[in-house]
């Protein structure tokens, strides 16, 4: 299994059971091409919780989300600018 998956899997089943009722989707979808504005949001959640609280290079959540670097640093000045507002 993939490190990136296994820590994927880890903060959404074991760290925080709350963190998944509030994200409500599976691996498979937010590693899908799925573009419904709830499910890209949840997706930028996933990538900020990933790549700031878990530390994980901007490259391996693309690799695992299977989606170039650039999405998921828009992914993550997007979040800035909404905390920031």
């Amino acid at each position: 299994m993939e490190p990136i998956l296994i820590v994927l899997e880890y903060l959404l089943e074991v760290v925080g059971p709350r963190f998944v009722d509030q994200m409500d989707i599976t691996t498979e979808l937010l590693r899908g091409s799925n573009r419904h504005c709830e499910v890209s949001a949840k997706r930028a959640k996933a990538v900020v919780k990933l790549v700031r609280e878990q530390g994980r290079r901007v490259g391996e959540v693309a690799q695992f989300l299977r989606c170039d670097q650039a999405s998921i640093s828009m992914m993550l000045l997007r979040a800035s600018a909404k905390e920031r507002n």
